[in-house]
């Protein structure tokens, strides 16, 4: 489905710079769908790596950089996978990270 929306969108504005945002990682006791996240990234990257004027934003792997030294409890809202007032300042700084490099 991201991939039909991109080439979708690149069909109706060819020149058009895009930004696909990864997630930031669920709290490791959550189980099922969410467990699967820290696999989108890898994805994203491989699946629009030929693609001009796309970029992933790593928003996954800042997370996990993230995790390395603070508890996911400071980063999140929810303590399941939605950002709080910190995390969501780093999805901004990462995003305008990307969009500067596109």
């Amino acid at each position: 489905k991201t991939k039909e929306l991109i080439d979708n969108f690149r069909i109706a504005r060819p020149d058009t710079d895009i930004a696909v945002i990864s997630t930031m990682l669920p709290h490791f006791r959550v189980s099922g769908f969410f467990q699967k996240q820290y696999l989108f990234e890898d994805a994203l990257n491989e699946l629009f790596k030929e693609y001009p004027n796309v970029g992933v934003v790593p928003v996954t792997s800042m997370h996990k950089s993230l995790l390395e030294k603070k508890r996911y409890y400071d980063m999140t809202g929810n303590n399941v996978n939605h950002p709080n007032d910190f995390m969501a300042r780093v999805y901004a700084q990462t995003i305008l990270k990307t969009i500067l490099d596109i």
